[in-house]
């Protein structure tokens, strides 16, 4: 799973480089249960996520109030 400010998300889109600081989280898990916590900035960011197993996965996402 990776998060990304609106700016880098674009950026992959068009195939232009990214900034290390645009890239707010980046994890790889081979676990069933991943718990993680993360500060997102004012603004758009986009979560990236991909299923490497030949299973279907569930996903839920809580998002709080700081």
């Amino acid at each position: 799973m990776t998060l990304v400010t609106d700016k880098a998300y674009k950026a992959l889109q068009s195939g232009k480089h990214i900034s290390k600081r645009d890239i707010l989280l980046t994890i790889d898990s081979k676990e069933t249960t991943l718990e993680k916590s993360v500060t997102v900035p004012a603004g758009s960011s986009w979560f990236i996520i991909e299923n490497q197993t030949n299973k279907s996965v569930e996903f839920h996402l809580q998002c709080f109030e700081p």
